[in-house]
């Protein structure tokens, strides 16, 4: 294996690039990669032959931070004969420690939604429980998400939860998800549609 190295973090898209030795008579039928932890992730890499390279792209946003052993084995035949395939395999340990989710909370006031802080969102997240006030990070992580039914701002205003969304940044310029219900759970669908988005609840004063 010659990337990535032993025990190293990665983010993003990250390159696995191996090198296929073979001894004479003996042609890669083909390569593949794993990536075993928090989720299973696998592919075919692609092999240049001249230079028995091996490569691929790990789209690791796609799912959440943690520990993965990355597997790539390499499948063998002997040119011209029929019998068995022959296997090489290598691994390297890494861990994976993309940005977390960072979760805002907004509240409609006339024409547009306006940023407000400290609204409690309770989490569940593997062994731990509790509550953040926003604005908060998320670790990258399965989970649920319960956002207040009703608050009072620091302005004392009450204000009632309308919606869970996804977006860029800022709701008013739009978003790619919504739901409306308070409970969300952070699977690993939605771990992909949050890479380098936003996940915020909005409220609107209540009647």
């Amino acid at each position: 294996m010659d990337y990535p190295n032993e025990g190293e973090g990665v983010q993003d898209n990250v390159p696995i690039r191996a090198t296929v030795k073979t001894a004479p008579g003996i042609s890669v039928r083909g390569v593949q990669w794993q990536a075993h932890g928090e989720r299973y992730y696998e592919g075919r890499m692609s092999y240049a032959a001249n230079t028995g390279v091996a490569e691929a792209i790990w789209e690791t946003w796609r799912g959440p931070n943690g520990g993965y052993r990355i597997y790539v084995r390499a499948t063998g035949y002997q040119v011209g004969v029929q019998g068995p395939d022959y296997f090489a395999e290598a691994w390297t340990n890494v861990y994976v420690n993309n940005p977390p989710i960072h979760v805002t909370s907004w509240v409609w006031s006339d024409d547009h939604y306006e940023l407000i802080d400290g609204i409690e969102v309770y989490y569940w997240q593997k062994d731990k429980e509790g509550k953040y006030s926003t604005p908060f990070d998320l670790d990258r992580q399965h989970g649920k998400l319960e956002a207040s039914g009703e608050w009072r701002t620091g302005d004392g205003r009450v204000v009632q939860f309308e919606r869970w969304v996804i977006s860029g940044g800022d709701p008013n310029m739009g978003w790619v998800w919504e739901q409306g219900g308070t409970g969300i759970g952070i699977d690993d669908w939605m771990l992909e549609m949050l890479y380098g988005r936003q996940l915020q609840c909005l409220y609107v004063p209540k009647q």
